[in-house]
């Protein structure tokens, strides 16, 4: 029996980390003469591994751990990373545009050209197959932790009630009235 599912009312709250360092990123590849060649990037980025070795709920924990977003429920934290992931392509298509090329964003080779977060398979977590460069066939398999999974497991039920009967607990227990709010 599958039961992959949530009935959401809690809270969840995002976290991010201020620890950076920098990553190298080195590579090869043959250039236009047939010889080979290495590359290397460099960038900054999250040192997460430092970020997670700190004890959590200390002094030192809380000055680089921050607060980035809250929800009410899964349906609020749904269309958050649905709006980033939004503002993500618009600004892909503003930069195509202010290169004076055309906007191809897509999220695997020979796949369509991403206009909403919908139309990101990998993203979504989609099964699809696309031809490498090396011309073999790749699958990716449905991933359920995607944004369609997280969609049918996510069955808000509403807000938080403000008040509770017998302080939110149990008014029967076995069959028996074990509070009555009646006068």
């Amino acid at each position: 029996m599958d039961v992959d599912w949530e009935i959401s009312q809690r809270r969840e709250v995002r976290y991010d980390c201020s620890l950076t360092k920098t990553f190298t990123n080195t590579f090869t590849y043959t250039d236009e003469n047939g010889e080979t060649q290495t590359g290397t990037d460099e960038y900054t980025g999250t040192d997460w591994d430092a970020c997670h070795a700190l004890e959590y709920n200390t002094d030192e924990y809380w000055e680089v751990w921050s607060v980035t977003a809250e929800f009410a429920n899964c349906n609020e934290r749904l269309q958050y990373d649905y709006d980033e992931v939004a503002a993500r392509i618009e600004e892909e298509k503003q930069r195509a545009e202010d290169e004076g090329r055309d906007y191809d964003w897509r999220s695997y080779p020979g796949g369509p050209i991403i206009q909403t977060p919908y139309d990101d398979a990998g993203w979504m977590g989609d099964a699809y197959s696309y031809i490498d460069d090396d011309g073999n066939e790749v699958n990716q398999e449905a991933n359920r932790w995607g944004h369609r999974g997280q969609m049918d497991r996510c069955k808000a039920i509403g807000t938080l009630p403000t008040s509770f009967i017998n302080n939110g607990n149990a008014t029967v227990v076995n069959g028996t009235v074990v509070y009555d709010p009646s006068p």
